[in-house]
């Protein structure tokens, strides 16, 4: 059996492509979402929560694990270095599956969500933030009637916007990814001045997201992706298909 750790839309499609390959797949999520949308196969069982080292190694055990493929996001920095561990400790292959990095000029990279929190303590105007629910904490010092935060329409997500002192004027509760037009109109609604961002890659609207900032003189600021060494990474689903031939038949 193959442990496929995901839930973006890039991980349910090679999850597809795995299992039309004759492999049964054990799918991780990290919420009861990511696995309903990961649908029913015959040869495919899901399980969802987060997952620490230990979680990893007995997964593996129980369900026989051969090789774990991580499709996680690319910003999920603790799960793939669990994953990374445990395939070790367990003399398994691990195979990272991750969408190309965009790249994009005239915009301010920073290294991590303090940093770019920091970088916006001194200005004026309105910020919109799309970098998901986990780390709205660190900008929750920010002056909050500037900030708007795009999220996901969850409940537990509202509920922490909530907690963290953001009023329902400042929550965008809506999923992506959009096209520039609609990134575009959300930004002249709300009078946006800054937006943080991460690079979660074509599949996940990041260009879009920025060049319709660019455009209308929007400042980007950039959260780069954590620097980890996973070994070899494949940005093409046939790619993983054609090691896990070769590693697990």
């Amino acid at each position: 059996m193959i442990l496929l750790i995901g839930g973006t839309k890039d991980g349910r499609d090679l999850a597809k492509d795995i299992l039309n390959s004759n492999f049964k797949v054990l799918a991780s999520t990290a919420t009861e979402y990511g696995k309903d949308l990961l649908g029913k196969h015959p040869n495919l069982t899901v399980i969802y929560g987060k997952k620490d080292y230990n979680d990893m190694i007995e997964i593996i055990e129980k369900y026989k694990i051969k090789c774990i493929v991580d499709a996680s996001h690319p910003y999920a920095e603790n799960v793939s270095i669990n994953a990374i561990k445990a395939a070790k400790n367990k003399n398994i292959p691990y195979l990272r599956y991750e969408r190309e990095k965009t790249e994009i000029s005239g915009i301010f990279k920073v290294k991590n969500y303090n940093e770019a929190a920091e970088a916006l303590k001194d200005t004026t105007g309105n910020i919109m933030l799309t970098i998901g629910s986990n780390n709205l904490e660190v900008f929750s010092k920010l002056d909050k009637n500037r900030i708007f935060v795009r999220v996901l329409p969850l409940s537990n997500v509202l509920k922490k916007c909530e907690m963290l002192g953001f009023s329902p004027n400042n929550i965008i509760a809506i999923q992506g990814p959009f096209s520039k037009e609609f990134n575009k109109e959300l930004y002249r609604q709300f009078d946006i001045e800054f937006i943080v961002t991460k690079d979660s890659g074509e599949e996940g609207g990041t260009r879009n997201k920025i060049e319709a900032a660019i455009e209308d003189g929007i400042k980007v600021i950039l959260i780069e992706r954590p620097k980890i060494y996973y070994g070899a990474i494949y940005s093409e689903k046939s790619k993983i298909i054609d090691r896990l031939n070769n590693l697990c038949l």
